[in-house]
């Protein structure tokens, strides 16, 4: 059963894959504004962030500006000034965001969605970032790797057990982005 379905998700993002990642970067490129939101399980909304994300031509072909700034009256101004990186490479739909210090994340492109999953500081963070038309909704959420919970399917004689390990998110940052130009 768990076979079947990652190989229908499997084929659904690859023929998603397909259609429509000859449209990165022209139609991605520009300016976006939005507010972003941060959510706190239990709490809700935390805190809020004007944001601002540029996408921008560099004069290399393979990378692009990745620059996102947040502004909130307890934090000021942050400037994440990121490269997103197109390697060489033949797997379609591969880039990497590269933060200019030593820290690189794959990023994959999934029809009009990028996505990136991680760890840092001992939390699952995974990101996606999706485009419709002049709108771009990006989200970040985590996940404490030390509070999973493992568990195995009651496998019949002959059949494979699965373990499979959940963590569940506690927070997420979201915001909708609207083109300027």
């Amino acid at each position: 059963m768990f076979s079947i379905l990652f190989m229908l998700i499997s084929i659904n993002a690859y023929s998603q894959t397909t259609a429509t990642d000859e449209h990165f970067p022209d139609d991605w490129l520009g300016t976006y504004k939005g507010k972003m939101y941060i959510i706190k399980q239990g709490k809700g909304i935390i805190d809020s962030a004007d944001v601002k994300l540029e996408l921008l031509a560099t004069n290399i072909s393979s990378q692009w500006v990745y620059r996102m700034t947040y502004n909130n009256s307890r934090y000021r101004e942050i400037i994440k000034d990121y490269l997103l990186v197109k390697p060489d490479s033949v797997v379609t739909g591969s880039y990497l965001l590269d933060e200019k210090d030593g820290i690189i994340i794959q990023q994959t492109l999934l029809g009009n969605t990028f996505y990136s999953s991680f760890t840092v500081a001992g939390d699952y963070i995974n990101s996606i970032m999706r485009k419709t038309g002049n709108v771009i909704e990006f989200e970040v959420f985590s996940a404490r790797k030390k509070e999973s919970l493992s568990t195995k399917n009651r496998a019949k004689e002959g059949q494979i057990v699965f373990e499979v390990k959940s963590y569940p998110p506690f927070t997420t940052q979201r915001v909708r982005l609207i083109k300027e130009n």
